[in-house]
């Protein structure tokens, strides 16, 4: 069983790890602002460098003055946010199957609208050897290979949504209910809207 009492012993020390990370990230804040503010007095410089350097990474662009602040107006009352993030489990030759699989979590979001939301997940395991070891025609290493089809997964299903919020397909008349039918829970959720709709994604906005 765990001691918890030898556990107790460590968090001590955990709490003071704690206490200087939070110090050392003062110092750190504290340099970059230093930084921007060196970086905002000659950005047309670093502009030029970075246009005429080849970094081999791609690296924003500052198209505004880096001290640049706009002001956002307050979300409305009633609107939507839509969302995907997935995750993965590799495959292993200690297992039973040697597979893998591929997990893309969906998320819609009514605000001030008094409707149901969804919240579910779209699993998929993957077996099939010209599925498994697809990507060995690239040189690519399966678990690389896994962050694509996740990546690409995440992309698509976020759009379908998109397309389901906006009056595609598989839409039912707003104000109806009709009880969900195994496979199509989404139907009764996915109404026509009549507010604004937010699409959020995880990761980076630049796909290598």
């Amino acid at each position: 069983m765990l001691d918890l009492s030898k556990i107790a012993q460590q968090m001590q020390g955990i709490s003071n790890h704690l206490a200087k990370e939070a110090e050392a990230a003062k110092v750190r804040i504290a340099i970059a602002t230093q930084l921007l503010h060196q970086a905002h007095q000659h950005q047309t410089h670093l502009v030029d460098q970075l246009q005429t350097n080849n970094l081999g990474f791609a690296a924003a662009e500052p198209v505004e003055p880096l001290d640049t602040r706009v002001s956002i107006n307050p979300a409305p009352e009633a609107h939507t946010v839509i969302a995907t993030d997935g995750s993965q489990i590799n495959p292993s030759h200690h297992e039973i199957a040697y597979c893998y699989l591929l997990n893309i979590g969906r998320v819609v979001l009514h605000y001030g609208q008094s409707r149901f939301p969804l919240l579910d997940s779209q699993p998929e395991v993957i077996y099939r050897p010209e599925d498994l070891y697809a990507s060995r025609q690239w040189g690519i290493r399966t678990e690389e290979w896994m962050g694509h089809r996740r990546t690409v997964s995440e992309a698509v299903v976020l759009g379908e949504l998109g397309v389901a919020i906006n009056g595609g397909q598989h839409v039912i008349p707003q104000n109806t209910y009709c009880p969900p039918k195994p496979g199509s829970r989404q139907l009764s959720l996915l109404q026509r809207p009549s507010v604004p709709t937010l699409a959020m994604t995880d990761g980076s906005l630049i796909y290598w």
